[in-house]
């Protein structure tokens, strides 16, 4: 006991450093995007890329790291990627990057941030059991709010200097590395026997099919995957890109000032948190209340005119968003069997970041059209508009989830 205690600790810790580097370079992304090419359009579509990886390679991730090694992809990760942000801080410093190599590393990076996630994800669930999981659930998303602040401050101190963005990346990266040795974190996954690429694609191939058949067959499943899709289409584009468009990113004062509300929208997101870890049991209602609140925050930050009272709306964003990440931990947990648990909770983001696709290209044609206030108001609007449409639908399909398994 006081061994499995100590790993998840330990794996929260490894969790919180890296998702200061997580958080880190995504915003460190489109500053240097921005830098590179003085485009708000290209900013936009810095996390489509991110999309784009996780739709194609990361779509199997999960049944590949199930197949092999938790350990091995979290490590291949951390030290593959601390190696390519050095040749790319070599890179930008000598002015020797364009825009398009850029993009490329974005992209390489979401790959390798895929497999990531599937290997980790299952070694939180090993670790945390079913016994106090909204208990970990809450403290693991702690974990990432306490990451996001900490990468927000240090940001702050490269809002002009991208180049050193990447090298600190790389630092944070290698230190995560040492964290996760120290959780002493032994696979559980039955490894496979693989005779030539032919038969793991063959195996890769039958696990799929398998695992959507069953998806099709879990209406709990089925109901989750389709509310993600459609709740971060409307929420993607002003979360990552409509705040820091609409506070400013072309001066070094407006990027800091940015810094500071995501740092104090991480407070409240920590206060949601603890709030909602006390929560016994999350539904797909849990998660479509999340993102109804989330949807006022938007259209509130569109709508005031005051600039400080708009600010304070975004804590409803935040709110929201903290609901909708537990319901969806949570569910996904008990609604998903062994043999596809790690590939479920990587397929899991797939609906996410074809949603970040799709926003990112639709609200970047958009913005030539529309002011980024008013693209603001139709993303906060359509959605909260979306959830009283779907609570009637939803309120049907609605059973307590231990009932639902057995």
């Amino acid at each position: 006991m006081n061994t499995y205690r100590s790993g998840i600790r330990l794996f929260i810790i490894y969790w919180l450093f890296f998702s200061v580097g997580s958080i880190f370079i995504s915003n460190g992304f489109k500053f240097a995007v921005y830098d590179m090419s003085q485009s708000p359009r290209l900013v936009s579509l810095v996390g489509s890329m991110s999309g784009v990886a996780f739709m194609t390679v990361g779509l199997f991730a999960g049944i590949v790291v199930s197949a092999t090694s938790n350990r091995l992809f979290i490590f291949l990760h951390l030290f593959l990627f601390a190696a390519v942000s050095v040749v790319i801080y070599a890179l930008f410093h000598q002015h020797w990057l364009t825009i398009a190599w850029m993009f490329f590393f974005i992209l390489l990076q979401g790959i390798s941030a895929s497999f990531h996630s599937a290997a980790a994800n299952r070694v939180f669930y090993d670790l945390a059991g079913i016994e106090r999981l909204s208990f970990w659930l809450s403290k693991r998303n702690i974990a990432v709010s306490v990451g996001s602040v900490t990468a927000l401050v240090l940001l702050s101190f490269f809002v002009e200097k991208s180049a050193a963005l990447f090298l600190v990346y790389a630092l944070i990266l290698l230190f995560s590395a040492v964290l996760f040795v120290f959780t002493r974190y032994e696979d559980s996954n039955q490894r496979q026997s693989f005779i030539g690429v032919s038969e793991m694609l063959c195996y890769v191939r039958r696990e799929f099919a398998a695992f959507l058949r069953f998806s099709w067959r879990n209406r709990t499943v089925r109901v989750l995957f389709l509310l993600s899709f459609l709740k971060t289409f409307f929420i993607y584009w002003a979360m990552s890109a409509g705040v820091l468009l609409k506070l400013g990113i072309d001066s070094a004062e407006s990027r800091r000032l940015y810094l500071w509300i995501l740092m104090a929208m991480d407070f409240v997101n920590i206060a949601a948190l603890y709030v909602v870890g006390k929560w016994q049991t999350f539904s797909n209602r849990s998660f479509l209340l999340g993102a109804g609140v989330s949807a006022l925050g938007i259209l509130l930050f569109a709508l005031l005119s005051n600039k400080w009272l708009a600010i304070a709306a975004l804590s409803l964003m935040h709110i929201g968003f903290a609901i909708s990440q537990m319901a969806s931990g949570y569910v996904l947990r008990l609604a998903l069997p062994e043999r596809f648990r790690t590939q479920g909770i990587s397929f899991a983001v797939i609906p996410y970041y074809f949603a970040d696709i799709v926003s990112g290209v639709f609200f970047a044609a958009l913005l030539g059209i529309l002011s980024v206030s008013e693209l603001l108001v139709v993303s906060g609007g359509g959605l909260l508009a979306l959830c009283i449409v779907l609570i009637p639908v939803i309120s049907g399909d609605l059973i307590l989830f231990e009932e639902e398994i057995t």
